[in-house]
């Protein structure tokens, strides 16, 4: 990871697409959109589906494909206005808080090997089964319910 994606963030991650949106809300009205990223993942749709019509289990709130984060991958979203991250391994999906607590780094921009994740700020390590911290064994961080429901990945915060 270079010094860009440190300050901006990681092509398709989620503070990425926030500064392409703020940007192009900063920008004349006659500015021609952004261009979509081939990267960005299709966050809105589920085997064809529209992810708002997909019937969450209650408690939850459908917010990505699962088939928009890949196997052994990570992905970031918005759930009840919180930033989650979510990280895949096979058909199973985990969640958990966004901001590293040691220095807010985010999450879901991280290597996942296994169930750990690395931080991409200063390489601390977390569990993503558990939120349990590598490096410093007295910080974890919060972790959420999910489920799939119609090919949908589903986030319960509380």
């Amino acid at each position: 990871m270079g010094l860009r994606d440190l300050i901006m963030g990681r092509p398709g991650g989620l503070r990425s697409k926030l500064k392409q949106i703020l940007s192009a809300e900063a920008e004349p009205s006659t500015a021609a959109p952004p261009v979509p990223r081939a990267e960005a993942p299709k966050s809105t749709t589920t085997a064809g589906a529209d992810i708002a019509r997909v019937k969450a289990p209650e408690g939850f709130e459908a917010v990505v494909a699962l088939t928009d984060i890949p196997d052994g991958g990570m992905a970031e979203a918005i759930v009840s206005g919180r930033e989650v991250a979510l990280a895949r391994i096979g058909d199973q999906v985990y969640a958990l808080d966004n901001a590293c607590p040691h220095a807010g780094g985010p999450i879901g921009e991280g290597d996942l090997e296994g169930t750990t994740v690395t931080c991409p700020y200063h390489g601390w390590a977390f569990d993503v089964t558990t939120g349990a911290c590598h490096v410093d064994h007295g910080r974890a961080l919060a972790t959420y319910a999910t489920a799939v429901a119609d090919g949908a990945v589903c986030v319960r915060v509380t």
